[in-house]
């Protein structure tokens, strides 16, 4: 028989040292006999002669349980701590969970969720632990205060409870008493001496709690007794702060009311009237418009409430701010201005508000962008067409060079582009390295766009500053429908960029096997070459490209081909050597190419 260590505590209304005994002489037996109907406790109870509702629970503590089968012990109320188990130790299907070291469901919780406080006080009178935790970390008087259960709270209090207990995050009865709203309860916490300034791990008060459910009710209570206005949390935020977020006006008010600052900075700068901006709390932003000074407050980073508002669409906030002088040229580190953001993401209502209030439409972040600039880049289409429609100029230029049609362009926003075109763009415009918009749309892949420009007179041919035309471009990179396109639209695929590769090289040079077979569908030529007479095959083997290299050879590329490197004659071969690729020299071997 397994040694017991067990310490058992029976909780009844009509307990007595006899039936004590019989319950301990069946715990015996559940060790001894694995399978007997006499160590079932139920039927001992039944022979116990007491009525069934004699039972209220059982407490076991630092039971050795390993090889048991529980089974045996028909017990729902029974609570299991600190015991010992292995894989054969069986608990009943009833068992709502268990821990590897502890399963814990005593019955004060569970007569209190179901509201049962006759229980409640025969288990507190019998001596139940009423500040014990249950596995979410709830001590008794937290969850009778969760769920408003004031007759409880009150015994309990009285019986000593811990009032200060905290569950994981530090939280309290009286905060969570805050977060449901129960204002009979917080009233009665605060009586018995609950500290109304307590914080969480993170900073959070009671305030905080009732400002972030928004409960005036539960707010006015705790400032009518002094709570704090003060608090802030670790995150830098405090009471008005939550309540802006959420909504809750009448909050917001309140604290305002008994002295919260509307004009605290928390973290970053950042204020309430921004925190009500960005998440477009109308009212609230009219409220705080009437307590605070300074519209233009700024972030660390120079962000100001008309930016918050402007950025997410909260149009009707951003006419408010306009109509209490908000300075609508304001910029953040970054040279962004309100109407810069709000064409950037898109806020096409929010766009037409801030021209309406005379917004500087050509105006440019630290990198030069404008504001058609930033819809463009980002393909808002509509905003692009407000912006035109309110005589944005189509060809203004960053700092690299790129004009509204570029970004589109190489972004891949085709409706964008044609929107630009539509209105005049120039076409053939061309940034500080000499790219077009044809160049950056085919370079990107976006054969949509490229498509578009073509069909609106891109020059098909036009190089950049280092001779690359489109297909050249697409070639490098690997893209199949642009490169298709642009041949399909009569591509000059014999042009040379300034160190006289063709696209037909690019792409050998780069292992693109499928574009080297589209080149060569269209007739590239395969035995051009550079001033030092590289060829396809030649600069293939240079890099090792074996695919290439193959269907190059498979093509009718000649294998001898010399190239002139530093006054050295190399040859496919010698180049596969000398890099190292040994898949591409016995490709050449095979090929019967010269040692």
């Amino acid at each position: 028989m397994k040694q017991k260590n067990t310490l058992l505590v029976v909780v009844g209304n009509r307990m007595n040292k006899d039936f004590e005994k019989k319950i301990n002489d069946a715990i015996e037996k559940m060790y001894a006999v694995k399978d007997s109907k006499s160590s079932n406790f139920m039927h001992l109870f039944k022979l116990s002669g007491l009525p069934d509702d004699a039972l209220i629970g059982l407490e076991i503590k630092g039971a050795d349980l390993r090889g048991v089968d529980l089974r045996l012990l028909n017990l729902e109320n029974a609570v299991f701590k600190n015991f010992k188990r292995d894989e054969d130790t069986i608990f009943p299907d009833s068992f709502r969970g268990v821990h590897s070291l502890i399963f814990e469901e005593l019955p004060i919780f569970s007569a209190i969720e179901k509201g049962n406080n006759e229980l409640v006080l025969q288990l507190v009178k019998s001596g139940v632990d009423i500040n014990a935790y249950d596995d979410d970390y709830n001590t008794p008087l937290m969850l009778a205060c969760k769920l408003d259960n004031e007759a409880i709270v009150v015994e309990l209090i009285r019986r000593k409870a811990n009032i200060e207990a905290v569950t994981e995050d530090g939280s309290n009865a009286l905060m969570l008493a805050c977060s449901e709203g129960h204002d009979i309860i917080v009233e009665t916490l605060l009586k018995y001496g609950a500290n109304i300034d307590a914080t969480t791990s993170n900073g959070r008060s009671s305030l905080m709690f009732a400002s972030y459910s928004g409960f005036n009710d539960v707010v006015e209570i705790l400032l009518d007794q002094s709570a704090s206005v003060h608090t802030v949390a670790e995150d830098g935020r405090n009471s008005l702060m939550i309540a802006c977020e959420y909504g809750h006006e009448e909050v917001v008010e309140s604290l305002i009311k008994n002295g919260i600052d509307p004009s605290y900075c928390g973290d970053n700068q950042v204020t309430a009237l921004m925190i009500a901006c960005q998440f477009n709390r109308q009212r609230i932003v009219e409220v705080l418009l009437t307590q605070i000074n300074n519209v233009d407050a700024k972030t660390v980073d120079g962000a100001t409430a008309l930016m918050f508002a402007s950025q997410d669409g909260n149009v009707e906030i951003v006419k408010e701010l306009a109509l209490q002088g908000a300075d609508l040229e304001a910029e953040d580190d970054k040279g962004y201005t309100a109407l810069m953001l709000a064409s950037r993401y898109g806020n096409e209502d929010t766009v037409q508000a801030l021209l309406n209030n005379s917004a500087n439409i050509e105006a440019k972040n630290k990198k030069g962008y404008t504001s058609l600039m930033l819809a463009s880049l980002n393909g808002n289409e509509d905003t692009v067409q407000t912006l035109l429609n309110n005589s944005a100029n189509i060809e203004a230029k960053n700092k690299k060079g790129y004009t509204s049609l570029m970004l589109a362009s190489r972004n891949g926003y085709k409706h964008t582009v044609r929107a630009l075109l539509s209105n005049n763009a120039n076409v053939e415009a061309k940034n500080n390295k000499g790219y077009r918009s044809l160049m950056l749309a085919s370079l990107n892949g976006n054969e949509g766009a490229v498509q578009t420009l073509l069909n609106n007179g891109a020059n098909i041919d036009a190089k950049n500053n280092k001779g690359y035309t489109p297909l050249m471009l697409a070639s490098q990179i690997g893209y199949k429908e642009s490169v298709q396109t642009l041949l399909s639209n009569h591509a000059n695929v014999e042009a040379k960029n300034n160190k006289k590769f063709t696209s037909l090289m690019i792409a050998s040079q780069n292992g693109k096997e499928s574009i080297v077979q589209i080149l060569l569908s269209n007739g590239a030529d395969i035995e051009a070459k550079t001033d030092q007479c590289y060829t396809s095959l030649l600069t293939a083997c240079e890099y090792g490209h074996e695919a290439v290299v193959s269907m190059l050879l498979e093509h009718g590329a000649k294998i001898d081909r010399i190239s002139f490197v530093e006054n050295r004659e190399m040859t496919g071969l010698s180049f596969a050597k000398e890099r190292g690729h040994s898949g591409v020299e016995k490709i050449l071997l095979s090929a019967g190419a010269k040692e």
